[in-house]
């Protein structure tokens, strides 16, 4: 049985990367402006990268990732380029994350 992702199930996986519990306090602190931000950022940023991300990854199913997509569109030299930032983003990343 092949299971599939709505986009539904997408943009809620998409949202909860950037959302959680720790940043209720900030919210709060910002007052109801803040609603108008989460949802600003909801239609002209989540749901924008999580179709895109979606299209780009039915054309590759068995291969994929933005370093495939990179190559396809613009080369080998690109698609290094974008798996190092990558590595180094969740390198780097990950730490703050872990620390905080």
């Amino acid at each position: 049985m092949k299971k599939k992702l709505t986009l539904y199930q997408l943009i809620a996986l998409s949202i909860a990367f950037y959302g959680s519990i720790r940043n209720v306090p900030t919210v709060a602190s910002a007052g109801w402006e803040a609603i108008f931000f989460m949802a600003g950022a909801g239609i002209l940023f989540a749901i924008p990268i999580s179709l895109i991300a979606a299209e780009l990854a039915t054309g590759w199913p068995q291969e994929g990732g933005p370093q495939v997509w990179v190559k396809v569109a613009f080369g080998e030299k690109w698609a290094f380029v974008v798996s190092w930032l990558l590595w180094i983003q969740m390198l780097i990343g990950m730490q703050m994350v872990g620390s905080a």
